[in-house]
């Protein structure tokens, strides 16, 4: 088993296949792109190699492949929708690991991407069971962006660099018609393996291995099978008040309460609000985020309480939960 590469197309075509104008220095979006009405704006490259990509999954975490993980101190970089280059510091980084290491990763940048860039992160799509995913259209991002097409066709467990990973694969035959289908070679790895659901591209895993299949013309890609290992994931990221976010959201009911001050709030002095929220349900919520925002002449110092993570600015509150 060798580790994913770049792309290779049946007939590969600059206009159609390369996602940006003037990648690693982009100017401008491709409106030619075969994906060019799918946000991608979560989907980053390594500065110092931009062969490698990562896929924002919360406004602070991404994910990759462990055997291409990038450093603390490394420099991701995505195109804004405003045609600008954003960078961001790594923070850390985790391998995934259940009953033994995979070859499934995530990271954590060093601040979380501000709302106002519009860099969106990317949802996985939560589907009730795995034969689900199976014979669905795949959208595959490989080295420098480029994008190519696949189906999904089995699950198997597959070892990279002597880690063990559930794998999601799809099959090139080389005697295929389609221009726009891909495989993997050697070079690079950690690029998205998504699903398009509802105009949204959602993200089931990232790019692991390839391998030449016992028949005659048929070259087999693996990616990471990310909804295997969601509550590995969440693990990692409650730490910072988040959870990956579902595609296909359930509902549920909040009840919010609150205690205003006993006293006279009076101008220039400090005061407390005490906000009470409860699940009502027994359906769990996901990624909570609570605001109140306040007159401009106000100065919000933080917001405080149990498994809540601050977040506030100027005159308003924020606090978020990565459940409840």
């Amino acid at each position: 088993m060798l580790p994913a590469g770049a792309l290779v197309h049946r007939s590969y075509d600059s206009n159609k296949h390369d996602p940006f104008i003037g990648f690693p220095n982009p100017t401008a979006r491709n409106p030619n792109f075969i994906f060019s009405h799918l946000d991608f704006t979560g989907v980053g490259w390594k500065t110092s190699d931009t062969r490698l990509l990562y896929t924002m999954v919360s406004p602070i975490h991404f994910v990759g492949a462990s055997h291409v993980a990038p450093s603390a101190g490394q420099t991701i970089r995505f195109f804004a929708p405003d045609n600008t280059i954003q960078s961001f510091v790594v923070d850390s980084k985790t391998i995934i690991t259940q009953s033994e290491q995979t070859d499934l990763l995530i990271g954590k940048l060093t601040q979380a991407i501000p709302t106002n860039y519009n860099i969106r992160h990317h949802p996985y799509l939560n589907l009730t069971n795995d034969n689900a995913y199976l014979n669905e259209p795949l959208v595959i991002l490989g080295t420098r962006g480029k994008g190519g097409s696949q189906t999904s066709a089995a699950f198997a467990n597959v070892s990279v660099d002597d880690r063990t990973t559930k794998t999601i694969s799809s099959s090139y035959l080389t005697l295929g018609f389609d221009s726009d289908e891909v495989h993997f070679e050697t070079g690079d790895s950690g690029g998205p393996t998504m699903i398009e659901h509802d105009g949204v591209a959602t993200i089931i895993g990232t790019n692991s291995a390839f391998a030449t299949a016992p028949f005659l013309g048929t070259i087999v890609n693996y990616s990471n099978f990310i909804p295997f290992y969601i509550n590995e994931l969440n693990a990692v990221m409650e730490t910072d008040g988040y959870r990956m976010t579902k595609a296909i959201p359930g509902s549920t009911t909040l009840k919010l309460n609150h205690q205003i001050p006993s006293e006279t709030i009076r101008a220039g002095h400090p005061f407390d609000i005490n906000l009470t929220i409860n699940n009502t349900t027994n359906i769990l919520a996901e990624n909570l985020r609570l605001t109140n925002t306040f007159s401009h002449t106000s100065n919000v110092s933080n917001a405080i309480g149990a498994d809540w993570f601050d977040q506030s600015m100027a005159n308003t509150t924020i606090a978020r939960r990565a459940k409840l």
